[in-house]
């Protein structure tokens, strides 16, 4: 597969943790930095041609009503995102209603759960999150991903926000 520019990646095969085959495309050597001496790391998208418009909807589903998003407006003027992730939906059961795993190079991300149980993976680690538990702090630069945790009895439902909330180019 080539980008817009017609360079070629490269196909590498690996086994997942389960046994099942999994496909990692990487760019060529020369591909991996960019002039903003950032690597290029494997488990990252690459990056959009330009960035996408900020949304004017009160709501938005996910995968065909596996979550839905719901920005919100505190009382101090910072912004925290809702998400409902529904535990009927197959993709949310199957833990694919969070995103890939990624980093915020900017920005500290942080979690907290409202209802049901969110898995995280931070840095490798994996963090089963309740109403319990408070606050996660995701550091900038920290990859990570989330999913609705498989022992979860209801609906999950949290908020997240990164600091600074800011538009980062």
């Amino acid at each position: 597969m080539g980008d817009r520019h017609g360079h070629r990646r490269r196909r590498l095969s690996r086994l997942r943790h389960n046994g099942t085959p999994a496909v990692l495309w990487t760019w060529p050597r020369q591909f991996e930095t960019r002039a903003t001496a950032f690597p290029i790391v494997p488990w990252l998208s690459p990056r959009p041609v330009s960035r996408t418009k900020n949304n004017t909807e009160l709501n938005w589903d996910h995968l065909h009503g596996a979550a839905v998003y719901e920005p919100l407006l505190k009382p101090d003027g910072s912004w925290v995102v809702r998400e409902h992730h529904y535990i009927e939906n197959h993709f949310a059961r199957a833990g694919l209603s969070g995103p890939p795993l990624h980093i915020h190079r900017l920005q500290d991300e942080f979690f907290k759960v409202e209802r049901g149980v969110l898995a995280v993976v931070k840095n490798g680690v994996e963090h089963r999150l309740t109403k319990d538990d408070g606050v996660l702090t995701i550091p900038a630069g920290t990859r990570h991903r989330f999913w609705v945790h498989e022992s979860t009895p209801e609906n999950v439902i949290f908020d997240v926000w990164l600091d600074p909330c800011k538009e980062v180019h």
